[in-house]
């Protein structure tokens, strides 16, 4: 009889995610209560998000949450407040003070998602995150924009894009997108995802235009590329 053979471990990568939070805590909370009690929510929020029976993600985006494992959460006290990081308490007592933290969490997914995506995944999870703090917290970090976009090629004569072309395609686009959207003064701006969703024919003109392709010039096609662009960015205090 044949050995049976050993499953195979289906291979893991991890992604690294900021939060920067203003937290309202007692004046005689010491800095190690504040940074262990802060890593212990957000852990247990994104564990219990992560496994429960609601769809937090778009469904486009093809996430299958109950997969994701967090590997670590670490914070740290802010010694020096952030300029864009107006830490003060709304409470306005002497029984409490206000200070700023920024955590880091390590999130383990299946190898063959994209980085870049599931670090635009996380940043969803944020408000759940804030609202399941152990302390009062202001969310000051990065936050996800999302915007669906047309793009029109020309010389394109055939309305398909292979997923090899495809991925090309959304490759250029983020890159390009990154490059023009370095000059402007936005913190943290960065586009992490470019999806291509559909590629028709462009305009009915052409769809109709007669004669064989030999006698037609190139500059007579043309196809829109229906996309999703998503990224973050850190919104102005």
């Amino acid at each position: 009889m044949a050995p049976t053979e050993s499953p195979v471990a289906r291979p893991r990568n991890s992604v690294k995610v900021s939060y920067t939070f203003c937290l309202e805590h007692g004046l005689l909370t010491p800095t190690y209560k504040l940074e262990r009690k802060t890593s212990e929510s957000i852990s247990n929020t994104m564990i219990n998000k992560f496994l429960d029976s609601n769809q937090d993600t778009d469904p486009k985006w093809n996430i299958d949450e109950t997969h994701l494992t967090v590997k670590s959460v670490e914070t740290t006290w802010l010694e020096q407040t952030p300029e864009y990081l107006d830490c003060k308490c709304e409470t306005g007592d002497e029984a409490s003070t206000c200070s700023p933290v920024e955590s880091e969490a390590i999130v383990e997914f299946w190898e063959e998602l994209d980085p870049d995506l599931m670090r635009y995944i996380l940043l969803m999870f944020q408000p759940a995150v804030t609202n399941g703090m152990k302390y009062k917290a202001t969310y000051w970090g990065l936050v996800p924009f999302e915007s669906d976009r047309s793009i029109q090629l020309y010389g394109v004569p055939e309305p398909s894009m292979p997923a090899k072309t495809q991925d090309t395609f959304e490759g250029i686009v983020k890159a390009y997108l990154n490059e023009d959207l370095a000059s402007m003064s936005i913190p943290g701006l960065e586009v992490l995802v470019v999806v291509v969703h559909t590629v028709k024919q462009l305009g009915e003109r052409r769809r109709h235009l007669t004669g064989s392709l030999r006698d037609r010039s190139l500059e007579e096609f043309g196809v829109d590329v229906e996309t999703t662009i998503a990224g973050q960015y850190k919104p102005p205090p």
